[in-house]
Order: structure tokens, then C-alpha cells, then sequence
């Protein structure tokens, strides 16, 4: 597996998770595109590039609002799921550091949880705002970090304390890098936006408590599921058994409640 990139696992990972996205990934993901395309002035008639469009919601609910949105992805099998689920939008396989679009194409554009998936961020910030129209808007999402979010300072705790973190895995990016405020500003000032805003969003993982929840939970990550994929099976075991202790807490009734705070980070083409 090291033999391969970080980007090739990502890709790899997204396509397996396509049919299962619904049911997982998107029940927290979803609910930062309302602030994704309030950040965006999006209009009637506004050019929408989604990108990392994943299964296409972004995209669909820019759809449903007037716009006219494209959607790219890198994962082949997600941009066939998109384009099932929302034969209004068009959907292409895309990468986000190297769109193939002409400049000043887009009125806007944006990244529902793509910006810790890059390899290499900052030319994706360049290329969005290469594509944007002047005056035209971007806007990403990630999730908030540790010491922000106790689901996540659970999870890597648990990590650190059951599994080997040294498998030589590919160089890949920090996974709470535009977690930092201060971050995504400058990153976003460097690519050339201006009149930066960030807005906080309480994204919710909301799922049955009847679910062995170390089995969603490697449908819902990639990253992680690359590490334990290399660990031991009595590895893997000893971390899912903590893993699902350890979420007992976040119980309400019949199901699984868990804080997942986001920030949508959004700027504009000068």
C-alpha cells in the first residue's frame, strides 16, 4: 500500500464508500451546505462549480435553488452516484488541483470537506479562484479539531493509546490543518481572495445505537481506515472494542447524538 500515493488511497477509498455515503459520511456532511452556499451569495441562475462534489448533494440542493451546478470529482464511482441521484446537475471526473475549466467560468465554487483530502491545498485554493468570475465567491468546509470537537479528540486518543501510528503509510496531509482559522485566512489571502469570512456550524452525527459503530465508523473515514487496514487483527480489535466503549456516552435514547462542529471558510475573487 505505502507504493501507493496518498491521493491514489483517497481515490481508491471514496469510490469503495460511494453507495454507502448516504447512509453514513453524508448524515454530518450535508448539514454544512446551507452555510457552504449562504457564504457563496448563491442566486437564481448563479454558475456553481461543486467541487469534490462526492454524491452530489451540494450540488442538488444548488439545483433546487435556481442555480446551474457543476459538479466534479475525482472518484469515478461517486460521480456516477451524483449523476443517478440528480440528473438535473452535470457531473464530471475532475481533479480539484488542476481543473480543466477556462478561467473566469464560475460565478462561484465550493468544497464540501475537500480541503483535508488535497495533497496539495494551496493550488487548489489557486485553481478555484482561476475559475471564478471577478467578484465571484468560494467556500469550503472542514471540520472544527481537536480541542474544539471531543468526538475527534476521542477517536485520536483512542488511536495514540491502541494503535501503531508508524505502517508506513504515503505522506499525506494534516487532517485538522484548516481546522485553524488563522490557516484557512492566510491560505485563502495567498490564493488571491479577499473579504474573508468563517462561520461555525453544529453539524450533528445523528445514527441508530443499534449499530456496531466501529463498523460505520470505518464506512465514515478513509484516513483512518488506511491505518488500521496495516494494523494486527488483534490490533484492530482492541481499538474497535475501545472505539465502541467509549461512544456509549454520546447515547441519547435509541441512538447515537455526536457533536461534529464544522466552519465554512469563504472568500472573493478581487
Amino acid at each position: 500500500m505505502a507504493e501507493r500515493s496518498f491521493k491514489d488511497i483517497e481515490r481508491a477509498g471514496w469510490n469503495e464508500r460511494a453507495n454507502v455515503y448516504e447512509d453514513t459520511t453524508a448524515l454530518t456532511t450535508i448539514q454544512s451546505i446551507p452555510a457552504l452556499l449562504a457564504a457563496v451569495k448563491l442566486r437564481p441562475r448563479t454558475d456553481l462549480l461543486d467541487i469534490c462534489s462526492g454524491p452530489g448533494y451540494a450540488a442538488g440542493a444548488a439545483l433546487a435553488l435556481g442555480a446551474n451546478p457543476t459538479g466534479i470529482d475525482f472518484a469515478a464511482e461517486m460521480v456516477t452516484v451524483a449523476a443517478r441521484r440528480f440528473p438535473g446537475c452535470r457531473f464530471e471526473i475532475g481533479d480539484a488541483e488542476n481543473l480543466k475549466f477556462a478561467d473566469e467560468t464560475f460565478d462561484a465554487a465550493v468544497c464540501n470537506f475537500g480541503g483535508f483530502h488535497f495533497a496539495h491545498a494551496e493550488r487548489a485554493f489557486g485553481e478555484a479562484y482561476r475559475v471564478l468570475k471577478p467578484s465571484g465567491r468560494y467556500a469550503f468546509s472542514q471540520w472544527m479539531g481537536l480541542g474544539e470537537c471531543d468526538f475527534f479528540d476521542t477517536i485520536f486518543a483512542i488511536l495514540n493509546e491502541t494503535v501503531n501510528m508508524d505502517v508506513g503509510l504515503p505522506e499525506a496531509p494534516l487532517p485538522f490543518r484548516f481546522s485553524d482559522r488563522d490557516t484557512c485566512r492566510d491560505c485563502l489571502e495567498a490564493a488571491g481572495f479577499q473579504d474573508i469570512e468563517i462561520t461555525d456550524v453544529a453539524n450533528r452525527l445523528h445514527v441508530s445505537a443499534s449499530e456496531n459503530f466501529a463498523d460505520m465508523f470505518r464506512k465514515f473515514s478513509v484516513r483512518i481506515t488506511m491505518i488500521l487496514d496495516l494494523q494486527t487483527t488483534e490490533t484492530r480489535q482492541r481499538f474497535e472494542e475501545s472505539l465502541n466503549a467509549a461512544m456509549k456516552r454520546f447515547v441519547q435514547g435509541d441512538d447515537y447524538v455526536i457533536p461534529m462542529p464544522s466552519i465554512v471558510v469563504s472568500g472573493q475573487k478581487n
